[in-house]
């Protein structure tokens, strides 16, 4: 069972693992996937399920690794409305991954 923690820390894992998805590419081709792949692969499969706005929160958030204050300007919102909603998407993505387990 993941803890919140253990969520945000996936999360970050993953920010890393798009943000150098070039890099890692070429680095998997010569040594293999690394576990973040896999990872990446599960709670990608699980924000598929989450709200619209949720999803999207996701891709910014860990997919095109942008920042809580340029998600909320680029969308319109207050910096503590997109804190309140990637605190959801925590929530969501803990139950959803372990539902799964």
């Amino acid at each position: 069972m993941k803890t919140l923690d253990e969520i945000r820390k996936d999360i970050r894992e993953i920010r890393y693992y798009y943000t150098h998805s070039k890099e890692i590419s070429g680095c998997e081709n010569l040594l293999g996937k690394n576990k973040v792949s896999e990872l990446a692969q599960k709670y990608n499969a699980a924000i598929c399920n989450a709200p619209i706005e949720m999803y999207v929160l996701y891709h910014f958030l860990c997919v095109k690794n942008l920042t809580q204050v340029a998600i909320a300007d680029l969308q319109g919102y207050t910096p503590e409305y997109i804190n309140r909603s990637v605190k959801k998407m925590q929530l969501f993505l803990r139950d959803a991954l372990n539902d799964l387990e």
